[in-house]
């Protein structure tokens, strides 16, 4: 397991993208890099420890559905949270130099404006350094006529992080993504808006609130008819400094169609490995929601002298 210094430095990645303050407590004698991209990490000469953490890429959320005034239809179901992986190696038992991987996001699914299920978005990536492995999250499934599972999240030596928010056949609200399992893992995206009926019209759902205290991205409202769009989803929300690697919420459902072309609301993106949040469902004429997409993942790595 990585030492608590690694972890809190975790913490602020997962919340504000930075080191930040925490990059101080490491002290003088260590040499921390973050990778946010595929590269080599070279072990320093005179590193005893080597920690790491490795994040993978969140799940892409899926498209909302299409479907006549008289149908049900559900949104985009959330994408799933990256998983997480943490260890402490000898720096003697590394063979330098280490292949690290950074794994992206899924793209959220492509919205469509016919009768029918919208498009699933895409797994996210995987992310390693040398055999660690941290698996990315699952896509999100477009929505359909019937309801169904948001996308489950990526494994790694931290536990499962949040899976994604299901979709719903009723038309009912999207659900919210599910929160991290550990303060060190992430969440997963909400799910789309449904529709039951012309006139009844629900919001997306939350993407997953960490432990720590942040919230995910907040679902958007559904539209006003012939007025008002539906909202979108907002990308992994923030509470005070802190945002947690948290999934996107789902878009707002529409029920304005082709003459005024207000579609459903586009999912919201989620950020550092949380999933993607599902497009909100519409009816057929304009354009479901397009799913929001999975947070990218990182690598982080601490040498002790």
């Amino acid at each position: 397991m990585a030492s608590t210094r690694l972890a809190n430095c975790l913490n602020t990645l997962l919340c504000d993208n930075t080191l930040g303050a925490e990059l101080a407590s490491f002290g003088a004698n260590s040499n921390v890099q973050l990778f946010s991209a595929n590269g080599n990490y070279s072990v320093p000469a005179n590193a005893h420890i080597i920690d790491v953490l490795v994040v993978a890429g969140g799940g892409g959320g899926g498209a909302g559905a299409c479907n006549t005034t008289a149908n049900f239809m559900s949104g985009g179901f959330g994408g799933g949270g990256g998983g997480v992986s943490a260890y402490r190696f000898m720096a003697a038992d590394l063979s330098s130099p280490v292949t690290i991987v950074v794994g992206a996001g899924g793209a959220g699914g492509v919205a469509a404006n016919t009768t029918g299920a919208g498009n699933n978005g895409a797994n996210g990536n995987n992310s390693s350094f040398g055999s660690l492995l941290a698996v990315g999250g699952a896509n999100g499934h477009g929505g359909n006529l019937a309801g169904g599972v948001g996308g489950v999240a990526g494994n790694g030596t931290l536990g499962q992080s949040g899976n994604g928010g299901n979709g719903t056949g009723s038309g009912a609200a999207g659900n919210a993504g599910n929160g991290a399992a550990t303060t060190l893992t992430t969440t997963g995206g909400g799910a789309g808006g449904g529709c039951n009926n012309a006139t009844t019209l629900t919001a997306g759902g939350a993407g997953g609130n960490q432990s720590l205290g942040a919230n995910g991205g907040a679902g958007g409202a559904a539209a006003v008819s012939g007025t008002v769009a539906a909202s979108p989803g907002l990308i992994g929300n923030t509470l005070g400094a802190n945002v947690q690697g948290c999934g996107g919420g789902g878009g707002g459902s529409s029920n304005n169609g082709a003459s005024n072309n207000l579609g459903g609301g586009n999912g919201g993106a989620g950020i550092n490995g949380g999933g993607g949040g599902g497009g909100g469902a519409c009816i057929t004429g304009s354009n479901a929601g397009t799913g929001g997409a999975g947070g990218n993942g990182f690598v982080l790595v601490a040498a002790y002298f």
